[in-house]
């Protein structure tokens, strides 16, 4: 349900304060143009024809099954387009924050990586870090008696996220494995922007957060 505006957010009440807004990367709101609250936005990411995964959601009744979704597909080392995505993003801000040291008004910038999510593929050095053949599987599983909550039960019967690894134990270390090497990738792409924070002596607060995590197949989900 992207943002649209209607409802004034933080941008707007900074804005309101005089204090430059911008973004850099993903936002995920319904398009680029409604007044959602930044002066600028660079390269910007948001939601497919501004309406999102709406079928994703939870309703009552539980919609039928769906038999047309892959979203994991292949999982390993390589490059993916989120990657090189999430590295422009990364140096795009790092250039902003030094152009930035130089101006005399206040600023708060928002910066969106798409990282780490499917699909699970990282540049092979990440990988490395984190060997598949070491990778704990999850305790909590359908195979191991495991009962799924219903409701979690209904979701999986229309949007199946779990069956694509099946009983193909392999695949899914591997997954485990691109799924922190994506984690230790983003790590990266932070500290870049935190060096160029001191680079620069800017008295900035810096708040990371995130949308959602991964089970990675605990409680087979």
């Amino acid at each position: 349900m992207g943002y649209d505006g209607r409802v004034p957010g933080w941008g707007v009440r900074l804005q309101a304060a005089n204090v430059r807004v911008e973004s850099i990367g993903k936002l995920h709101y319904a398009n680029g143009d409604n007044p959602t609250g930044f002066d600028q936005q660079h390269h910007p990411m948001h939601l497919a024809e501004g309406i999102g995964q709406v079928w994703g959601s939870v309703r009552d009744p539980i919609p039928a099954a769906r038999d047309d979704i892959i979203r994991f597909g292949e999982v390993d080392a390589g490059y993916s387009s989120y990657n090189s995505y999430d590295e422009t993003i990364r140096d795009a801000a790092v250039e902003w924050l030094r152009r930035a040291s130089r101006d005399e008004r206040p600023w708060m910038l928002f910066i969106g990586f798409v990282a780490p999510h499917f699909p699970l593929i990282a540049p092979q050095r990440f990988v490395d870090l984190y060997p598949a053949a070491a990778m704990p599987l999850p305790n909590l599983t359908l195979r191991n008696g495991y009962l799924r909550h219903p409701r979690l039960a209904a979701q999986e019967s229309f949007m199946p996220t779990d069956i694509e690894f099946g009983l193909d134990d392999a695949k899914r270390r591997r997954a485990i494995s691109a799924y922190y090497a994506l984690c230790t990738m983003m790590d990266g792409h932070v500290g870049a922007i935190c060096a160029a924070l001191e680079e620069t002596g800017a008295a900035a607060t810096v708040i990371y957060t995130s949308d959602h995590g991964e089970a990675l197949g605990e409680r087979s989900h």
